[in-house]
């Protein structure tokens, strides 16, 4: 029996051919899983910017129905529950949420719907300790708390702040990433004196820029709108201070933009 033509016989790959494209599947996959991962987050870091900007509009409709004046970050609201009138506590977005006409906005896409690793383990909510956004309480909505409020060595700027009074919109912070405290509470502000105390600053752990696990608030980098309604995706260090109490980079905090007190 003549043996077939060369052209005519069957190939088969080898074990070792197998192995090889196996290989460089796996390496391919490797490079383009943690690039594809990169482009997504980038693609929430965009909206969740978007997100801060219609924020800032927002509150822009409501400094014009309220004489300029920045709203509280917490303040007492009548409610009726099951045909009784009862006294709870509400939040600034409350008061924005006649404008945004939504209860998403002030939600970052990078919070998914599941419990986040973002310094401790929490999960979105539609509350004052769990927003995910946080507002320059400290500086422009400190109403709760007395006049003249005293918190180491910086005073905040008297209740009822005017937008008019603002030195420089384009330093001045208004919303920002946030994240709640250790204690789990508090996500909804970004307070000056604790934010190496309590990581109440900027919050760089949310857009791939830093470790999920990290304790310095000088790591990675989030996004912040500032009161001339422009958007920055910041690092870290350039806006939280390297300490408490100290005076480094309060001109994006104070709207007075004072100095520390000698």
């Amino acid at each position: 029996m003549k043996p077939r033509p060369r052209h005519l016989r069957r190939s088969a790959f080898t074990l070792i051919e197998v192995l090889v494209v196996v290989a460089i599947m796996a390496l391919l996959l490797g490079l383009l899983v943690p690039a594809l991962a990169r482009s997504r987050e980038q693609a929430r870091s965009v909206v969740c910017r978007s997100n801060l900007g219609q924020l800032h509009k927002a509150n822009v409709f409501y400094l014009q129905a309220y004489r300029g004046i920045f709203p509280p970050h917490r303040y007492m609201a009548t409610v009726t529950v099951d045909g009784r009138s009862e006294e709870v506590e509400k939040q600034w977005f409350h008061l924005l949420e006649s404008y945004t006409k939504s209860r998403q906005l002030p939600r970052c896409p990078s919070l998914s719907t599941g419990i986040q690793r973002d310094r401790n383990y929490w999960q979105w909510g539609y509350d004052g300790h769990n927003l995910g956004y946080g507002y320059n309480a400290f500086f422009l909505g400190n109403h709760l708390h007395p006049d003249g409020n005293t918190s180491g060595t910086y005073i905040a700027t008297r209740n009822w702040w005017p937008e008019s009074k603002v030195k420089v919109p384009a330093d001045n912070i208004l919303f920002g990433d946030s994240n709640p405290k250790p204690d789990g509470m508090w996500s909804s502000t970004l307070w000056w004196p604790f934010v190496n105390k309590f990581g109440e600053g900027l919050n760089g752990s949310r857009h791939g820029t830093g470790r999920k696990s990290h304790i310095s608030s000088q790591v990675g980098a989030g996004n912040l709108v500032f009161n001339d309604g422009h958007v920055e995706f910041r690092q870290c260090r350039t806006v939280n201070p390297a300490q408490d109490n100290t005076d480094q980079h309060i001109r994006f905090w104070d709207p007075l933009q004072r100095r520390k007190p000698k």
